[in-house]
């Protein structure tokens, strides 16, 4: 790195090392209340710590925030065999709300998440604070 590049970057640190990371973000965050959507993607993927995790973005169709994206986080895995099992049922009981049959498989699950693409949901975001003091976004949604 040159000298050049050196004061360019330690230029913009000193801008930006203070402002709040949601500056930078095009994800708003969308305050807890009901809200009518669409279901816009659906897929599995990894959690930044390379975890499998499946994610339901909502696309908001009325209202302040239309055309905002909420996304829906579901861990695919736990701490222990007993939060593994809850977050696997509770993806489970999710793609079951979608119309996808369970009973083949969690990778038919998988292949199958298109179905649930498009439908028109009520998506209901409430946060709640743990005993520890974090805060944690609870999404469900219900199909209209």
């Amino acid at each position: 790195m040159n000298n050049n590049d050196l004061k360019d970057l330690n230029d913009l640190f000193n801008n930006v090392k203070d402002k709040d990371e949601s500056e930078f973000s095009s994800f708003a965050q969308v305050p807890d209340g009901n809200y009518k959507g669409i279901i816009d993607d659906l897929e599995v993927t990894e959690s930044k710590t390379g975890k499998p995790m499946f994610v339901i973005s909502y696309k908001i169709t009325d209202g302040e925030y239309k055309d905002v994206i909420h996304k829906q986080f579901i861990m695919l895995c736990g701490n222990d065999e007993n939060q593994a099992s809850r977050n696997i049922n509770r993806y489970a009981t999710t793609v079951k709300k979608l119309g996808i049959d369970t009973s083949k498989g969690i990778q038919y699950t998988f292949d199958n998440l298109g179905v649930g693409l498009n439908k028109n949901v009520l998506i209901k975001i409430e946060t709640t604070i743990a005993k520890n003091g974090n805060s944690y976004t609870n999404t469900s949604f219900d199909l209209l």
